[in-house]
């Protein structure tokens, strides 16, 4: 787990594809991003919850890319209210199945737990949390068996399953998805380029740097390098 960014406030790191945040259902502390960043601090704040230490916000298990964790029980509070408030820009780099259009838009639909599957959300029942999605085409795939498009998200709110849950309700899966996304794609994209993880990255965060009085004006960002088995299929699709 590599270190993007860090100050007395804030440690950044880059989640591998893979990793959970914290642990929970059967994940152990050890194996998990907090699990790992105890080893070199270990006075990780835990006012929310001691197997949440310095956890402002998550990213899904499959999901790779920049996660922010606060060090002290000050900038644990700064943070997590900054995020109520969107202070915070969240880029994710996702292909989706399907040619997107029109190529600017954005998804306001409620997330909420499924009914039918405990494990899984939804965003077709009309009840639960609004969330925001805003969306830009980067690039279309068409020549392919499955046509796919290359976006970049920004999300104003971050609630479970967020991006994939919205893409998958208006008909645009993230490919590889096992959960949301279309199996025929899935294959497609398994056997032609190799993929064998969804593809999805949180590519940049912004946000607010504490000052001495604990607020301030001051802006951080900070960028992480789409993984190599992501380039890869950009790099084989172009």
């Amino acid at each position: 787990m590599k270190i993007l960014f860090e100050n007395d406030d804030v440690l950044v790191v880059e989640k591998p594809f893979g990793m959970v945040v914290h642990p929970g259902a059967g994940v152990e502390m050890g194996d998990t991003v907090v699990g790992e960043a105890l080893k070199k601090y270990p006075s990780l704040p835990i006012s929310n919850g001691e197997d949440r230490p310095g956890v402002v916000h998550r990213l899904d298990k499959d999901t790779s890319g920049v996660l922010l964790l606060a060090k002290s029980e000050e900038a644990l509070k700064f943070y997590i209210e900054a995020w109520k408030k969107h202070h915070v820009e969240k880029i994710y780099l996702a292909i989706v199945a399907g040619k997107l259009e029109p190529k600017t838009g954005t998804i306001e639909a409620p997330v909420s737990r499924s009914v039918k599957d405990r494990k899984k959300m939804t965003a077709k029942s009309g009840i639960g949390k609004m969330a925001v999605t805003h969306y830009e085409v980067v690039e279309y795939f068409s020549d392919l068996d499955f046509p796919a498009t290359l976006v970049r998200i920004q999300i104003e709110t971050g609630r479970t399953h967020q991006i994939r849950v919205h893409f998958s309700a208006i008909g645009f899966p993230v490919v590889c998805d096992d959960v949301y996304g279309n199996r025929h794609v899935n294959a497609f994209f398994a056997k032609e380029f190799g993929l064998k993880r969804q593809f999805l990255h949180a590519q940049s965060l912004e946000f607010p740097l504490m000052g001495s009085s604990g607020s301030s004006k001051k802006k951080q960002k900070v960028v992480s390098k789409i993984p190599s088995e992501l380039q890869k299929v950009l790099d084989d699709l172009s």
